[in-house]
């Protein structure tokens, strides 16, 4: 979805209209990972943002000219300026819920609450990993002599 053709170089008001549409369908795709699955949003924003990257250093910028300045150094700005907007939509439509958000867990650090007896946990995944254990064992017994 964001890899579309993003030069627009004498473009038309339907090409930049599909490249509006473009941002913010994906601001909207990756600004509901937050809602959904917090700390996905990371991940996939990055992925979007290499993918931005890539398209806009290999085939071209966004029609940004800017004087005295080289095509690569366009291409960075055009790059960063994209990032930028897709960031911006995918927060600005999630804003409610980004001002009202607050995570459960503010540091890192070792759990200092109860602990799982052992008991529970075999009786939960005892048989897993019985099954596991044993394939292991008859891997490392050679049946060929």
């Amino acid at each position: 979805m964001l890899n579309q053709k993003i030069s627009l170089k004498g473009g038309k008001f339907r090409d930049y209209l599909g490249l509006l549409s473009t941002f913010v369908i994906g601001g909207l795709i990756i600004g509901a990972l937050k809602p959904t699955n917090t700390w996905d949003i990371y991940t996939f924003f990055s992925l979007a943002a290499c993918v931005l990257v890539y398209r806009i250093l290999r085939y071209g910028g966004v029609g940004l000219r800017i004087a005295k300045t080289k095509e690569w150094q366009t291409r960075i700005l055009a790059s960063l300026l994209t990032i930028a907007l897709l960031y911006g939509l995918s927060m600005l439509m999630y804003a409610p819920f980004n001002e009202q958000f607050k995570p459960g867990f503010t540091e890192v650090g070792f759990w200092q609450g109860d602990r799982t007896p052992i008991s529970s946990y075999l009786m939960h995944w005892g048989l897993a990993t019985l099954c596991y254990f044993g394939l292991v064992c008859m891997g490392n017994v050679s049946v060929d002599e």
